[in-house]
């Protein structure tokens, strides 16, 4: 695997991947479903990332564009809990079968398994630590 992959968006937007990235995104996909959150604080006590919060936000969006990363905001306007969760992206499946993180015959449907992102978490069984 080469130590960064270089996307072209245009002539002027590219974004690099490196290796730690696909690290990432294979917990992710491993994972299923996980809030930015949750997803930072695997990735910097798993991975030793030393990205500050709002760094590795913007490296979310940056993933979000390059649909790497999808997401969705969850609210609970009554209670007052705002949080936003991910899941991978169809290019990170493409990515990690390229560079040998998943089988050649990984069945990509597999991804867009929550049928509908509206749905609360509570809905999809899914734990928030907080």
């Amino acid at each position: 695997m080469k130590e960064k992959i270089i996307l072209r968006k245009s002539a002027r937007q590219r974004l690099e991947v490196k290796a730690s990235d696909l690290e990432y995104l294979a917990f992710l996909e491993q994972q299923r479903l996980l809030s930015v959150q949750q997803f930072h604080q695997a990735s910097s006590e798993l991975f030793n990332n030393q990205l500050k919060d709002y760094s590795f936000k913007n490296c979310i969006r940056k993933f979000e564009e390059y649909n790497f990363i999808r997401s969705h905001l969850y609210s609970n306007k009554f209670e007052g809990e705002r949080f936003k969760y991910v899941t991978v992206g169809s290019k990170s499946i493409e990515l990690l079968i390229e560079n040998e993180f998943l089988d050649g015959s990984y069945n990509k449907s597999k991804i867009y398994k929550l049928k509908s992102w509206g749905q609360s978490p509570t809905q999809l069984k899914l734990t928030v630590v907080i």
